[in-house]
């Protein structure tokens, strides 16, 4: 994305966890509807991997069509976070491999959080018919709401003030995600101070679906596998 420092330090940051340091940042402008010209500079580069984080998703799609349209076979690497249905039915039909991080635990059966926002969801949608980037595919903002519901309930009177307070002290708050999510946590990206805990899963797209290829999560952040729910677990928080 044009301009978008923060997300290309991300980037940078999460290639240099996994040892890769020669990153190349090709800049798009959001309106851009021709990609050709960048798909001829990553010809170019001859890079191991190339890959895309564009938004709206949208953007994502006609990046991957037209990668593939000119032939291009340099294997794929993303997330999720920007894929929508069109964009895996793009990468299925790709003439190149795929790498994606499965973000959030979609996974009812294993994840408690996911299972809720599916269930919630449902009350309002029983048919399925929403369609986005925030609807099933990521629960980031339903889990921001639930999360600071959570919080607020536990103060006397709910300001920002005391917001900041509580979550300034209480290090250890549960989200039945995966793991604990410390709000004091800093990540080491300039303007993403909660990224520290983020975590996704290995995987790729295959016939029109996403695959997870290694069921441990990971944390670019800590560079350490994030211990999964047990069954144990899973039973007592669903009641299965």
């Amino acid at each position: 994305m044009l301009g978008n420092t923060i997300y290309q330090n991300t980037a940078k940051f999460g290639y240099a966890q996994a040892g890769v340091t020669d990153v190349t940042i090709i800049e798009v402008p959001p309106s851009t509807t021709d990609f050709a010209p960048y798909i001829a500079k990553i010809k170019e580069l001859h890079p191991d991997v190339w890959g895309g984080m564009l938004y709206p998703p949208e953007q994502q799609t006609l990046l991957v069509e037209a990668a593939a349209q000119q032939g291009l076979t340099i294997p794929f690497v993303s997330s999720n976070n920007v894929i929508e249905d069109a964009t895996i039915a793009a990468l299925s039909k790709a003439p190149f491999a795929n790498s994606l991080a499965l973000e959030k635990g979609e996974d009812a059966k294993r994840f408690p959080t996911w299972a809720e926002y599916e269930r919630q969801l449902a009350r309002y949608d029983p048919h399925h018919d929403v369609k986005g980037p925030t609807d099933g595919t990521t629960t980031t903002d339903w889990l921001a709401v639930w999360t600071f519901a959570q919080i607020a309930r536990k103060l006397p009177v709910v300001t920002v003030d005391s917001f900041r307070d509580y979550v300034s002290r209480d290090k250890n708050f549960t989200t039945d995600v995966l793991h604990p999510i410390d709000f004091t946590a800093v990540a080491p990206v300039d303007g993403m101070p909660r990224q520290e805990n983020i975590w996704a899963f290995a995987g790729h797209v295959q016939n029109g679906h996403e695959v997870v290829d290694d069921p441990v999560p990971y944390s670019a952040w800590q560079k350490t596998a994030v211990k999964p729910w047990t069954a144990q677990q899973i039973a007592e928080a669903t009641g299965k």
